[in-house]
């Protein structure tokens, strides 16, 4: 048995065969796959293996050639080119490339840092702020009577003006336009007072007259750093000062002077005493 072996003989129907010489070229049975690759080369190996459809992933990555490809290098796949990314020598994974962020920003977008931040405030350049509503006493002193008073349709000053004119020099420096008033009456102004003295002004000889202002507004002055910078209180007949047709400003010296500018309105004229009397009446 041991002999028929070695011979590699195989007896039958009386004849014997001799197994052929295998060729010289041809890789050795044992060596398999790797014989293949020795004898044909790398590449052709590999693109032997990657045409064919049912060549395990494992067997083609086992011929392939061990050095990596050179970067941005490409090769042929089953779709076409595929580029093949080269794998970092330090053997730490690069992140994937981040996108460019657009410089411009698409149609219906906005951003705040593109648009420069608008300064809001409710304080206008002067300084004077609507704080509230008001409804105001004022007494004057006046040698005319009521009958000359309803004539000329109110209390008119000596000089013409316009209210708005006026009121838009005072807001330009109401302390200057104060102090100048007190010194030498403004002819632009009629002035006023908070109690029935009139400072002084009322007596037996004159009339005394009532002023009421309802429904209108007050304007407080910006804060000032001392007693002597004050600003007078403006009281005017609309909500802007800027668009006001009536206004008084004060209390303004050490007798609380009340001025209106350009005039006292008949209809804030409520009431009159006449000399010798007591009492108010209405005018």
């Amino acid at each position: 048995m041991h002999d028929h072996e070695k011979a590699g003989s195989h007896t039958g129907a009386g004849n014997s065969r001799i197994p052929a010489r295998r060729p010289a070229s041809a890789p050795p049975a044992q060596h398999g796959l790797l014989g293949l690759q020795a004898a044909v080369g790398n590449a052709a190996v590999v693109q032997m293996l990657r045409g064919a459809d049912q060549a395990p992933r494992d067997v083609q990555r086992a011929v392939e050639p061990r050095t990596a490809p050179a970067a941005g290098a490409a090769h042929e796949g089953r779709g076409g080119p595929v580029a093949v990314q080269t794998a970092p020598t330090d053997g730490k994974r690069k992140p994937p490339p981040v996108p460019n962020k657009p410089d411009k920003l698409s149609a219906g977008q906005t951003s705040a840092a593109a648009e420069p931040a608008q300064a809001q405030s409710d304080t206008p350049a002067h300084g004077y702020t609507l704080a509230e509503s008001a409804s105001l006493v004022f007494f004057r002193a006046d040698g005319r009577s009521p009958e000359v008073i309803r004539q000329a349709n109110g209390m008119r000053s000596r000089n013409n003006t316009s209210v708005a004119t006026e009121l838009a020099m005072f807001l330009e420096d109401p302390i200057a336009y104060a102090r100048a008033h007190v010194s030498s009456p403004k002819p632009t102004l009629v002035s006023t007072a908070l109690d029935e003295d009139c400072g002084g002004y009322a007596s037996n000889d004159r009339h005394l007259y009532r002023i009421q202002v309802s429904g209108w507004h007050k304007f407080a002055a910006p804060p000032a750093r001392s007693k002597i910078l004050t600003k007078p209180t403006v009281y005017a007949n609309s909500t802007s000062l800027e668009t006001a047709t009536a206004a008084v400003i004060g209390p303004v010296g050490p007798t609380q002077e009340m001025d209106f500018i350009g005039g006292i309105p008949l209809a804030a004229i409520t009431g009159c005493r006449r000399p010798g009397e007591s009492g108010f009446s209405a005018l």
